[in-house]
């Protein structure tokens, strides 16, 4: 997918190159102007990493250590979990009713 964007990009960056002399540095005029963005992109990248993996990490310790936490902050299953993951209760106050 990737290159079949680019091919056409670079047949048309060829096909100016070789037809108008002006654009003959085409690539040293871009990459001249993108040294000014070069540090804000950097920095970009780098806060995506840092809060991405802030993210995992604690998506990871959660996971893994779920009822703990549960249990440390005295929050009951059916609200730490929702009422939906236990329809065995539900199921058993039926047979009762019955």
């Amino acid at each position: 997918m990737l290159m079949a964007f680019l091919v056409p990009i670079g047949g048309l960056v060829y096909f100016f190159k070789t037809t108008f002399e002006t654009a003959g540095n085409l690539e040293t005029r871009i990459i001249g102007s993108l040294v000014g963005f070069i540090p804000l992109i950097f920095s970009a990248v780098m806060f995506l990493f840092l809060y991405l993996i802030g993210v995992v990490m604690r998506s990871y310790y959660l996971k893994k250590y779920s009822e703990e936490f549960r249990e440390k902050f005295s929050v009951e299953k059916d609200i730490w979990y929702g009422i939906k993951a236990f329809p065995e209760d539900e199921e058993d106050g039926q047979e009762a009713s019955k």
